[in-house]
């Protein structure tokens, strides 16, 4: 795929694709915010189901989507990756208190799972990109993403392996064209369902990812991007303060 494919979908343009990458953006961050207050709270009953079993739920295959769409538009991948593992350290403490404590190493924030997807995306253009055998291609391509999954699995990143399968669906069906974009959605939330159908509402993302409109939207500016990582660890923080509060 091309960099004009990015925002170029004028057969997709109608009055009812309205979103932006900006909106998606904030409808992803909102969905993460339910999911966080409703475990800071440890919320039970029907507002867990609501806040974390199915608004929550929406928030890393939104994520998924722009990460994918951010990877094919970038003009320096080095930067973008960076800036992804330096905010999944600095995001690591705020993470671990929304299970009580300042150290928790039996879960890792879920940064460091998008910012593994990124150095797979780039190991799989690596790997398209050669003139190799087909067959041969396609074995790399699959023991890439295996080795992948099995190190987010043991390193205990945030979905495990099944959300480095997800990514992987948001980077094939990557394109300017809505089906693709919802068939993304759709292979990378079924991805996350691998264990029992336990991320049922994740496929809630399809609804927004099927009225993007391309566009990149506001916020595109390098402190507008900034200001979205930087929403990631002080939310985290914001409500950790709030739950110490009499």
């Amino acid at each position: 795929m091309n960099q004009t494919d990015s925002i170029t979908d004028a057969p997709e343009s109608s009055e009812k694709k309205r979103l932006d990458g900006f909106s998606l953006k904030i409808i992803a961050c909102a969905s993460m915010v339910a999911d966080h207050t409703a475990k800071f709270l440890h919320a039970k009953g029907i507002a867990e189901i609501i806040f974390s079993g199915l608004i929550g739920r929406m928030a890393f295959p939104l994520f998924c989507f722009l990460l994918s769409e951010g990877f094919f538009h970038t003009h320096n991948v080095k930067k973008y990756i960076a800036r992804i593992f330096i905010f999944a350290v600095l995001s690591e403490i705020p993470f671990n208190l929304m299970y009580g404590c300042w150290f928790f190493p039996e879960h890792q924030n879920t940064l460091f799972t998008l910012g593994t997807g990124l150095l797979l995306f780039c190991l799989l253009d690596v790997i398209r990109k050669k003139p190799l055998l087909a067959v041969r291609s396609a074995v790399l391509q699959i023991a890439s993403i295996a080795g992948f999954a099995v190190l987010s699995w043991l390193l205990k990143f945030d979905y495990g392996f099944m959300g480095i399968l997800c990514l992987a669906c948001f980077y094939y069906f990557n394109g300017a064209m809505m089906k693709k974009r919802i068939d993304a959605c759709f292979w990378g939330c079924l991805m996350l369902n691998l264990d029992l159908f336990s991320e049922i509402g994740a496929f809630l993302a399809m609804i927004p990812v099927s009225l993007y409109s391309g566009k990149r939207g506001r916020a595109t500016t390098a402190r507008g991007k900034l200001a979205f990582y930087i929403f990631y660890p002080a939310h985290l923080l914001i409500l950790a303060a709030l739950t110490l509060l009499p």
